[in-house]
């Protein structure tokens, strides 16, 4: 994922190797980084946060523990 500030839930599910239903599940259950609004519809996952969700440091009430 080099070079982007926002990722979309096709790379996301790609890079983890995990369903894009898997991502949405653990989203809704507050489990995984929100997706955020890009431009009009668009919407993606701050690329920091989905490295932070890999390397265990992401949190639901700031982004990082």
């Amino acid at each position: 994922m080099p070079g982007q500030y926002f990722v979309t839930i096709k790379d996301v599910s790609k890079f983890l190797n995990v369903s894009r239903s898997t991502i949405t599940r653990k989203e809704q259950k507050n489990q995984f980084p929100r997706r955020q609004q890009i431009l009009g519809k668009r919407v993606g996952y701050k690329k920091e946060y989905i490295l932070q969700f890999v390397e265990g440091t992401w949190s639901p009430e700031g982004g990082t523990k």
